[in-house]
């Protein structure tokens, strides 16, 4: 009778661990943003980020093949000043403390926009508060997509740029490369996502952690 007992339990034990292997390895975990596995909730959905210290000429008409948006000549808020004709989905909000200028080391340039048709300029906005912030959205779907923005820091040794989906169909993840305590550095961001369905919103908050000087944003490419 003993025997009978543990064999019964052995199986138990042995179809739950099967079981709880199925469920991992199907779901493909991921590393969230606090260093724990989570898993994305929805087949198909993705969303990654990377960044670098970049500051070259970028043509936005080009990298932009699908919308694009430049805050260079905005003069109130944070919408976008000029976007690609036929677009305008990408948009923009803050907090804290924001200007203009017009002295950047990268150029920005278009030639397919709305209202301002072409331009090269170094213009930006940008923000001065600790724990400002600017976000930016962009419309999601099932299709992948790539959004790259042109962003900017002075004196700032913490910043983070994090990215989520409204529909919560991936892991939201950050960025916290983009830094320079003692001077100017322009970065760009590039984030590839697909939602886990249609007519959803990719948000990307940009935020001033550590620093006495300010972030800054040029424009945004959606490719």
């Amino acid at each position: 009778m003993m025997r009978k007992v543990f064999a019964s339990l052995l199986l138990l034990v042995l179809a739950a661990t099967a079981h709880a292997q199925l469920v991992v390895g199907s779901a493909g975990p991921v590393a969230g943003s606090g260093g724990l596995l989570k898993t994305s909730s929805s087949a198909g959905a993705s969303l990654s980020i990377a960044g670098a210290i970049d500051g070259t000429t970028v043509n936005i008409t080009s990298v932009g093949s699908v919308d694009w948006a430049a805050w260079g000549t905005a003069t109130t808020g944070a919408s976008p000043g000029d976007h690609k004709t036929g677009g305008g989905n990408i948009t923009g909000a803050f907090t804290g403390n924001l200007g203009n200028y017009t002295n950047d080391s990268r150029t920005i340039t278009w030639s397919d926009g709305t209202p301002t048709a072409s331009a090269s300029n170094q213009n930006g906005i940008y923000q001065s508060n600790a724990s400002g912030t600017f976000t930016i959205t962009a419309p999601a779907g099932t299709t992948t997509r790539t959004l790259k923005l042109y962003l900017g820091v002075f004196n700032c040794s913490a910043t983070n740029v994090h990215a989520s989906l409204s529909d919560g169909s991936a892991t939201a993840v950050d960025y916290n490369g983009l830094v320079n305590g003692s001077g100017f550095s322009d970065g760009v961001v590039t984030i590839t996502y697909a939602a886990g369905s249609a007519s959803q919103t990719l948000t990307v908050v940009f935020t001033l952690t550590t620093g006495t000087g300010n972030i800054s944003l040029q424009a945004a490419a959606l490719q």
